[in-house]
């Protein structure tokens, strides 16, 4: 998106920095209404222009499901079934897909083999990790078996945030990895702030540690904060 959409109660952040001119990384957000809210983070397997038209199938499938499928198990279900039929053998795609109901600040999600979702709630991190293997790895049955739908309550300022690997995988001089520690550390240090100012701290956090070092991999990050105007409603 262009760029984030403006949800009750809720803040939201996002940077897509390619590694090359096309990109494999992929985020989308859909107002479903009846104060649901979607949004999905996908790292496609490879890189560049290949990647890219997987992505681009990918947004397609994806914009075609949401309104039919109530339940990120179902959707990333149905989207594998898709994929399989038009992917090789060496291609996949990593994603978490989740809904939220932005009234109740309820929200479940599901994982495809992606990186996991992180929950800074008041200086304290939540990881969350259901199980799945990713898309396009396996027949149907197999991925549906191996999928897990978690649900959370947020809390009022609770901090979600998505990623792909080209951030944690970012490398320094001497072969280093930025990590997901540093990663955590960063977000619990300022998660105090708004989500725009989180991005921009990480994302110069990351240029600054991979500094003189070729970017390898596309960069993904998505910030949610939690922000309930009524606090009679959900937790302080």
């Amino acid at each position: 998106p262009a760029k984030p959409p403006a949800v009750k109660n809720l803040q939201i952040a996002a940077s897509f920095i390619p590694a090359f001119e096309a990109g494999g990384d992929y985020y989308d957000f859909f107002p479903l209404g009846n104060n649901k809210f979607a949004f999905v983070i996908a790292d496609v397997s490879g890189k560049g222009i290949s990647a890219a038209f997987v992505m681009a199938e990918l947004k397609g499938i994806f914009e075609s499901l949401v309104s039919f499928a109530p339940y990120p198990k179902e959707i990333l279900s149905k989207t594998n079934s898709l994929l399989t039929k038009s992917l090789g053998n060496k291609e996949f795609v990593t994603a978490i897909y989740g809904i939220m109901d932005v009234e109740k600040g309820v929200v479940k999600l599901a994982r495809a083999g992606h990186s996991p979702a992180l929950i800074i709630r008041k200086g304290n991190v939540i990881r969350l990790l259901p199980k799945g293997i990713g898309l396009s790895l396996d027949a149907d049955k197999v991925f549906r078996e191996s999928l897990e739908e978690e649900e959370f309550e947020l809390e009022n300022n609770d901090l979600i945030v998505f990623y792909t690997d080209g951030v944690t995988e970012s490398m320094n001089s001497r072969n280093e990895f930025f990590g997901e520690k540093r990663l955590i550390a960063s977000l619990q240090e300022n998660y105090s702030k708004s989500p725009e100012e989180i991005l921009n701290m990480i994302l110069t956090e990351l240029g600054l540690f991979s500094k003189n070092v070729v970017q390898h991999d596309d960069i993904t990050l998505v910030i949610f904060k939690w922000k309930i105007k009524n606090k009679n409603k959900g937790k302080t």
